[in-house]
C-alpha cells in the first residue's frame, strides 16, 4: 500500500514527498514506511520520514510553521493514517496552503474517512476482509485455547485517488 500511494504521488510529478507518522513500533507503520521507501528509490530519490512522537496541533504547528511554509518542505506528504492527514490539513489551511494546489496529502484510511468536500487520495483499507480474519483468529482461539496467536497478515488495499492529492506546484527540485 505504501508504494501504491507513492507512485501514485510520483505520477503525479512530485519529487518531494515525505512520510510522516508517530507509531514507530507498530507492524504496520514498518510495511508502510518500506513501500513509500522502494517507491522513492526506485525513482531516484531520498526517502523524508518524519516522525513525530505525540502531535498536539497548537504546540506542533509552532514546531513546524517554518518547515510548511519553506521552499524546501515536501510537496506532497504521505500521512500514516487519517488522524495525521487531518492535521496536516489543518495545518496547511492555517498557513494559508491550499490542498491540493500548494500541498497534496494521502494516506491508509477506512472506506468511511473522508473530510467534507475533499475526498481522500489513498489506500483503503480492506475492512471487510480484516473483519473476517478477526473472527476467524477469535474462533480458532474459542475453539482450542491453545492456539497460536495468528501473526500480522498483509492484506490487499484498494486505491481511491480521491481529490487531496494534485500535481504539485512549481517549486526548485531539489530531489530531497
Amino acid at each position: 500500500a505504501g508504494s501504491m500511494v507513492t507512485r501514485h504521488l510520483l505520477q503525479l510529478g512530485h519529487t518531494r514527498i515525505a512520510y510522516f507518522v508517530n507509531v514507530t513500533d507498530h507492524y504496520s507503520d514498518a510495511e508502510r514506511y518500506a513501500g513509500y521507501e522502494n517507491a522513492m528509490r526506485e525513482a531516484g530519490l531520498r526517502p523524508w520520514r518524519i516522525v513525530e512522537p505525540d502531535p498536539d496541533f497548537s504546540s506542533w504547528l509552532e514546531q513546524r510553521a517554518d518547515w510548511l511554509k519553506s521552499a524546501t518542505r515536501p510537496t506532497a506528504i504521505v500521512a500514516y493514517d487519517t488522524g495525521f492527514l487531518l492535521l496536516l490539513l489543518q495545518a496547511a489551511c492555517h498557513l494559508g496552503l491550499r490542498v491540493p494546489e500548494d500541498l497534496s496529502l494521502a494516506t491508509f484510511r477506512d472506506r468511511k474517512d473522508e473530510v467534507p468536500g475533499l475526498p481522500l487520495c489513498g489506500a483503503v483499507l480492506p475492512e471487510k476482509e480484516m473483519g473476517q480474519m478477526a473472527v476467524r483468529a477469535l474462533q480458532n482461539k474459542l475453539c482450542d485455547d491453545s492456539a497460536t496467536p495468528m501473526s500480522p497478515q498483509r492484506m490487499q488495499c484498494g486505491f481511491e485517488a480521491g481529490r487531496s492529492a494534485a500535481h504539485p506546484p512549481k517549486v526548485e527540485d531539489d530531489k530531497h
